[in-house]
């Protein structure tokens, strides 16, 4: 056997030798049963969660839905008003007597007539177009 291979051997016997003493030093087998760490997870109440904020775009069409139904029972108010009103002026015409007729027919008046506008002028005539500008030959 060579030098170096005593060595090698030397320095592997020492490796185990320490490994052995070691492994005694710290308690040898594995006597004891390994207790398996359990995880935990602690949940808060679910009152104690943040209300999630609403979508904005949800929130823009339910705002606009709102303000086309307000407007639309704002006009239906205003129609209803109206159909009241009208009913009752037809109930007050038909209520009230015709005036006696009067014996003469009623012949409109009409207001004197206003002379004719006299027409507008002709437009003036379009000006002739300007000269073509001058070529210029650059072949020198």
């Amino acid at each position: 056997m060579s030098n170096r291979a005593r060595i090698a051997l030397a320095a592997l016997l020492a490796f185990a030798i320490a490994f052995v003493v070691a492994g005694a030093a710290v308690g040898g087998g594995s006597d004891k049963p390994v207790q398996a760490l359990a995880a935990r997870v602690s949940l808060t109440a679910v009152a104690a969660v943040p209300a999630l904020a609403e979508d904005p775009a949800v929130a823009a069409r339910e705002r606009a839905r709102a303000r086309r139904a307000a407007l639309r029972a704002q006009r239906l108010r205003a129609e209803r008003r109206a159909a009241r009103r009208r009913q009752a002026a037809a109930e007050t015409t038909v209520a009230t007597p015709d005036p006696p007729a009067s014996e003469e027919p009623a012949v409109p008046e009409t207001p004197a007539s206003a002379p004719a506008p006299a027409p507008a002028p002709a437009p003036a005539p379009a000006p002739p177009p300007p000269d073509p500008p001058p070529t210029f030959d650059d072949s020198g």
